[in-house]
């Protein structure tokens, strides 16, 4: 059999990437050169993750071809385009397309099981050069094994890239088995910051659901609410009706998106919205493509302003002008409330941010994830945080120990006994967005993770390693002692040393906080140029030899 020309066709000029995206192609490159072949990478719903994957398979090309595989229609079409500007003719197989000899196969993991999968191999004696996967976090599932082990079979060079906007599950000791180095992240703070995402308004609806009472069960996602207890919940006709109460006089003239937990919640939803006079509908799985397609097409139109729908416009689904987000299915995965916000953080023309108001029962369900858990800036007072303790890693504030936000480093601290502290360290000169973890004591610096890690790994690597070795009177967040009155010393220090924090009523944890505070602050710039000496010589420009 022939090989397969690398070049089927000249393709097209690729758009510019972006900043962030020559980043993370950078990233990956030299994770690849150095001979990692297992790797991975972070971005925001509506950053370019699929013009990324274009890029790198492109610049994989010369090693062999390149399978991407994704688990949905929406995306395996979306992906082909990207692949195709910047690769020129790619072959899809999917259900009843079936185009196998090209350099570039973007695939649905639904189809490539045994006969199709070894039909794709065996189309050329060409290696596989880069098995990429679309929501890498799915692939702990046995039918990606089984891709991966006969992928790997076939070619044992191959290098396995994941991406993913939610690279986040409950089992993710298993994740980073078959992803153990993430060579980039992006959160979308960050993206908002930069300008690369919209800006969300929020607020919280009360609604008299019960979800205290409802237990856990797994899902696709992880563990989340039992889809029937939840949707029995959410559809009393009391919760319907503190849900639109509470959020149609804010919705003005905004295209809104409303999440439900079914498809009889979804109708009601939309019944109890049009009874408001907000004209709307709602979309489900069982609808045929033509009916779905006839309300989303009148929804672009601006004919419909509200669409609710059950778990189908959530991976996959691209309208940037929604600029409010209904989140009447209370949830506790966050891979799935990721993707949920992530339906309302595109820019787009006209669009100044997104509203996200979310149902949240009077009685709060600590293991309800809400936007205070993706951007703690969004509940903080309007003065900020009256604490200087870290939200970042703490949003809902239940956290078991002290963290204290040095973000103007690129550092977060916790101690961990009176001689010695935890640090979590972002790349300071190679723009990765990653995290070591590293210890500090009078012995010096020691690492407490070989690779730096996203930030929610490192949290909670910290945290696991405070348990097991910190002093409980200092490291942990509530202590009896943290209400007494400040002490002599302890005010003397903070009048001298941070007069702007200073307060005639401080408590002696307040204090303590403060005094950690300006300490670490002191010790940042040392512990960075430890934790990273090679980037940091790199970003000033000192040379190696």
């Amino acid at each position: 059999m022939s090989s397969i020309s690398h070049r089927d066709t000249s393709p097209p000029d690729p758009v510019a990437l972006r900043d962030y995206q020559v980043a993370a192609l950078e990233h990956v490159h030299r994770a690849i050169s150095t001979g990692k072949r297992r790797i991975a990478f972070s971005l925001p719903t509506g950053t370019g993750k699929g013009v990324l994957i274009g890029a790198v398979a492109r610049d994989v090309l010369p090693r062999g071809r390149v399978i991407v595989v994704a688990h949905l229609r929406e995306l395996i079409g979306q992906l082909a385009n990207h692949c195709e500007a910047w690769c020129g003719q790619v072959g899809v197989v999917m259900a009843e397309q079936d185009t196998e000899d090209r350099a570039v196969t973007v695939a649905s993991i639904q189809t490539l099981r045994e006969t199709r999968l070894n039909r794709v191999l065996s189309a050329s004696p060409d290696p596989i050069a880069a098995l990429i996967i679309d929501e890498y976090h799915h692939a702990t599932s046995r039918s990606y094994q089984r891709l991966i082990e006969t992928v790997t079979r076939h070619s044992p060079g191959v290098v396995l890239i994941g991406c993913s906007a939610t690279p986040f599950r409950a089992d993710n000791e298993q994740l980073s088995e078959v992803f153990p180095h993430t060579v980039f992240e992006r959160s979308i703070p960050d993206m908002q910051r930069a300008g690369w995402l919209a800006p969300m308004d929020y607020q919280r609806v009360v609604v008299p659901m019960r979800l205290a009472d409802l237990v856990l069960g797994r899902s696709g996602d992880g563990r989340d609410y039992q889809s029937g207890d939840l949707a029995l919940d959410a559809m009393r006709p009391a919760v319907i009706h503190a849900l639109v109460e509470g959020t149609a006089p804010l919705l003005g003239n905004r295209k809104v998106l409303a999440f439900a937990a079914g498809v009889d919640h979804a109708r009601l939803i939309a019944d109890a919205y049009n009874t408001a006079g907000i004209v709307s509908a709602y979309v489900h799985g069982g609808m045929s493509p033509r009916e779905r397609a006839d309300i989303l097409n009148r929804w672009r139109a601006g004919d419909i302003q509200l669409v609710a729908n059950d778990s189908v416009l959530v991976e996959g689904f691209d309208l940037p002008e929604i600029s409010a987000l209904v989140l009447a299915r209370p949830t506790a995965s966050l891979v799935r409330y990721m993707q949920q916000l992530g339906r309302g953080t595109r820019i787009a023309d006209g669009k100044d941010d997104c509203l996200v108001l979310e149902a949240t029962p009077g009685r709060p369900d600590e293991r309800q994830v809400t936007l205070g858990d993706v951007d703690p800036t969004i509940d903080l007072p309007r003065g900020g945080p009256r604490h200087p303790t870290l939200v970042l890693l703490d949003p809902r504030q239940d956290a078991r120990f002290r963290f204290f936000d040095l973000s103007a480093f690129g550092c977060y601290v916790a101690p961990i006994n009176a001689d010695a502290s935890l640090w979590l360290i972002q790349d300071p000169g190679e723009g990765s967005g990653l995290y070591h973890v590293a210890r500090c004591d009078n012995d010096g610096v020691r690492h407490i993770t070989a690779d730096p890690k996203p930030l929610y790994v490192a949290n909670r690597i910290a945290a696991r390693y405070l348990l097991n070795n910190s002093d409980t009177k200092l490291a942990r967040k509530h202590q009896w002692w943290h209400q007494q009155n400040a002490s002599d010393r302890q005010m003397a220090y903070i009048r001298y040393r941070a007069p702007s924090m200073y307060r005639s009523d401080l408590t002696r944890g307040e204090a303590s906080n403060i005094i950690s505070l300006v300490k670490f602050a002191e010790a940042a710039p040392a512990m960075i140029d430890s934790v990273w000496p090679v980037l940091t010589k790199r970003r000033a420009g000192v040379s190696n030899g």
